[in-house]
């Protein structure tokens, strides 16, 4: 059986209570092996002698008992603190690796839109991931960080070529948009902010009460068009609006039909889901006053 021993405890006057059983203490500890001292004394035929001496020895063994429990307490906020800065740098060099192939991947993708073709954000990010074999949402980008990154490469890459097909791919905007002059045009995309590459159209949306209204114009001035439609997201909903594409030269325009009151209001943008910008005529001609470089 587990006895109490004070520190200073031995041979002589108070050697009985070393055999002082910690069994009887409350809680077996030395705090309430104390409490209970002078009761154990008196069942077992003791004398309660020595009191001040016994106080002392009950006093060190409580300090030594708190000392413990304290340097316990001390290890475990210190096992606690250092698991914690491993996890938060773990996590740091986590983030930072999922931040850099978020870069990567945006690059691949601004890369596959502007020289291959490709004009969808979903469609590029599929085609990036599936060539950098990237697994896990986290690790792709938004649109946003596309566009920036298409904005950055146009920046690094942009040569006189470039300049020139941007140049052209807005004459044939502005053309479409005097030819529709009477609808509001307004020019939208990848022509307007200048990451149109390989393939792109310049889009347009016009407001009418009918899309037929559209087509009697372009009818009447003998203009080669195909109908078409175009879906756009409006919040968790999407909507099919009519579109047609107008054959200019050897380029085709996109014109996309709204309702008459719909230029009060643009669909959200699949880059950043704001309101998509539009820009007039006036603002187009500035544009293209300036050099066509990218917006």
């Amino acid at each position: 059986m587990a006895v109490f021993r004070p520190h200073h405890a031995g041979p002589g006057r108070f050697s009985h209570l070393a055999q002082w059983p910690l069994a009887h203490a409350a809680g077996h500890t030395a705090r309430g092996a104390c409490q209970s001292r002078e009761k154990w004394l008196r069942q077992h035929g003791h004398p309660v002698v020595g009191k001040q001496a016994l106080n002392k020895l009950c006093k060190t063994a409580i300090n030594r008992e708190d000392n413990a429990a304290r340097n316990l307490q001390h290890q475990h906020r210190e096992r606690q603190s250092n698991v914690l800065s491993v996890e938060r740098s773990e996590g740091v060099v986590m983030s930072a690796n999922i931040e850099r192939q978020r870069i990567l991947v945006a690059q691949e993708c601004a890369r596959i839109m502007l020289e291959e073709g490709v004009h969808d954000f979903a469609m590029a990010k599929h085609k990036a991931s599936q060539r950098l074999r990237v697994v896990g949402r986290r690790h792709l980008p938004s649109n946003r960080e596309i566009e920036a990154a298409m904005q950055d490469h146009r920046r690094l890459f942009f040569d006189e070529e470039d300049r020139a097909a941007l140049h052209e791919l807005r004459e044939r905007a502005l053309q479409a948009m005097q030819l529709l002059e009477g609808f509001q045009p307004r020019l939208v995309g990848a022509a307007l902010n200048g990451t149109a590459g390989l393939g792109s159209r310049a889009v347009l949306h016009v407001f009418a009460e009918a899309v037929e209204d559209v087509i009697f114009v372009l009818m009447d001035r003998r203009i080669s068009y195909r109908e078409s439609e175009r879906v756009l997201r409006e919040g968790r909903m999407a909507r099919a609006y009519p579109a047609l594409l107008l054959r200019l030269g050897d380029e085709e325009v996109e014109v996309v039909v709204f309702p008459s009151d719909g230029l009060r209001r643009a669909p959200p943008s699949p880059v950043d889901g704001r309101p998509m910008r539009r820009a007039d005529m006036a603002e187009l001609r500035r544009l293209m006053a300036s050099g066509g470089v990218p917006a």
